[in-house]
Parts: C-alpha cells; sequence; structure tokens
C-alpha cells in the first residue's frame, strides 16, 4: 500500500506510519524535525501528529535545549537564487517561530552545537563565477538552558509500568520532580486521567536518562471506550510535559459508581507514590 514500517520502541514492536523521514534531521525532547527541501517537517512522537512549515532550501539544523536553530540555502542552480544570513529558529516549548542573523549572508555553512553553543561555520556564496567562499563563524549562545525530555513507557493499567525518562536538553531536571501516568484517548493530556504518580527527590543531568517503575489503576472512573497509557514529567514548578504514550489502546469498560472511582483516584497519590 506504499505506507512505511517504523520500529516503536514503546511497544516493541512494527507500526506503519505516514511520516517518511528522508532529509536532514534533528531530534529536540520528542520532536523529530526533518528538513526535506520543501519543508520543515515536525513530528511529534508522543501524539503521533505531523506539522509542516514550507521552506524550501538545503536547510541545515542545530539544536540547543528546546530549541532548533535551521538555515536554509537556496539552489545554487537556480539564477534567482540569492545569498541569505536570516536563521529560522523553532522552540518546542511553545511551538513558536522567531528569527536571527548570521554575521554575513552565505550559503551551505557548516552546522556544529554543543550543550548551549551552536556555531555555523565557513561557506560559499550563491550565484557567483568563482565562488566567494568566506572564512567567519558565527556563535550562538542559549542563555535559557532547560531540560528537555523523551522518553518509554510499557505495561498497562492496574499493574506496576515501566518508564524511562531521557533528559535531551543543555540543563538538569531539578528535583523534586514526579513521574506521572495517564489514561487518554487521544494520546495527549486533554481530559487525561491520572493513574498513577511517583516523587524524585534526585535530579537529572542533561544528557542522562533513569528508568522508573511506576505503578498504576485501572480507571474506573473514565467512560467506557479505548485509552492509551501515557506517560509525563512534572516539574517542580508543577509544569506537566508528556515523554512517552503507549501506541496500544486497551479497552476500558468504565464504572457504575463514578464517586467512588473519583475518590480512589484522587487518593492515588499516597497509596502509589514512591520514593528514589
Amino acid at each position: 500500500d506504499g505506507i512505511p514500517w517504523n520500529y516503536d520502541f514503546n511497544d516493541n514492536r512494527w507500526k506503519k506510519t505516514a511520516l517518511v523521514l528522508s532529509g536532514t534531521l534533528a531530534v529536540v525532547g520528542s520532536k523529530i524535525i526533518e528538513s526535506s527541501g520543501q519543508a520543515i517537517n515536525i513530528y511529534d512522537t508522543i501524539s503521533g501528529k505531523l506539522a509542516a512549515y514550507p521552506k524550501k532550501g538545503y536547510n541545515s539544523i542545530a539544536t540547543l535545549g528546546s530549541k532548533a536553530l535551521i538555515f536554509s540555502t537556496e539552489n545554487p542552480d537556480n539564477p534567482s537564487s540569492v545569498a541569505t544570513n536570516i536563521v529560522d529558529v523553532y522552540d518546542t516549548v511553545d511551538s513558536s517561530w522567531t528569527t536571527t542573523t548570521l554575521s554575513v549572508a552565505r550559503g551551505f555553512p557548516a552546522v556544529a552545537a554543543t550543550n548551549k553553543i551552536a556555531a555555523f561555520a565557513g561557506g560559499r556564496s550563491i550565484n557567483t563565477n568563482p565562488y566567494t567562499t568566506y572564512d567567519v563563524v558565527d556563535f550562538f549562545i542559549d542563555n535559557n538552558p532547560s531540560a528537555q525530555f523523551a522518553g518509554s513507557v510499557s505495561g498497562t493499567f492496574g499493574v506496576r509500568n515501566s518508564v524511562q525518562l531521557f533528559n535531551t536538553g543543555n540543563a538538569d531536571l531539578s528535583q523534586p520532580f514526579s513521574i506521572q501516568l495517564f489514561a487518554t484517548t487521544d494520546r495527549t493530556l486533554n481530559s487525561a486521567i491520572l493513574v498513577g504518580s511517583m516523587n524524585v527527590t534526585n535530579p537529572l543531568a542533561g544528557g542522562a536518562s533513569r528508568v522508573f517503575s511506576v505503578r498504576s489503576i485501572v480507571p474506573g472512573a473514565a467512560p467506557a471506550g479505548k485509552y492509551h497509557l501515557l506517560a509525563a514529567v512534572q516539574d517542580s514548578a508543577g509544569l506537566t510535559t508528556p515523554i512517552a504514550s503507549s501506541d496500544v489502546a486497551y479497552k476500558l469498560n468504565g464504572q457504575s459508581n463514578p464517586t467512588a472511582a473519583r475518590s480512589m483516584l484522587s487518593a492515588i497519590t499516597g497509596l502509589f507514590r514512591r520514593r528514589t
């Protein structure tokens, strides 16, 4: 049917996806950013949703914390192409776009990033004969470093689940924070029901990962239907960020006494919270 298969490490199985990754790739937290030459595609690995932004050219991508810095070089074989010094900046925190600039307009700079600094080095002119090469390096410093999250979750409702948390950002995840489990119909936090929680009292450094064992309950208060298991991190400021969801949807039958079920859910912190 022409739809490619990809391996899902959350569920340890192959599945079909409409996303075809064939260009320049970068990963920021749980999002994959791809330049196809015609557009910038941003794929959310948790919800499975894809957003496309028109952007033609040969794109170079550097990542800093929550941000992706994208520089586009127009087709050098097109006589109307011109060099640019514009760098597009995508922030995964709020899905916003801003711009910054290089010191010299040019094409095809080499791009590298580490921790809090990204560099765009060298490059050449566009539509000149002979080409002019540039011996210049532009540095960008992330003045607002942040922890960024990706991960995996395995298990189902009513059991102890394995949650792996990766801090892919350029700042530590400070303590205390909590690992939370939700039942959700659409793999987002919209109308999600809390089914498990675990307090963590040790920080997680940038670039580090850790595996947690978090018990969940069966969400009897949920309307009958199919639900995914979603894992999230709640930081010390109370901000909740999804990190992974199960591709498999589990069928739940609901409960005739929703008041009692809600009381059970409200008591989940005291019943199942552990410290690590």
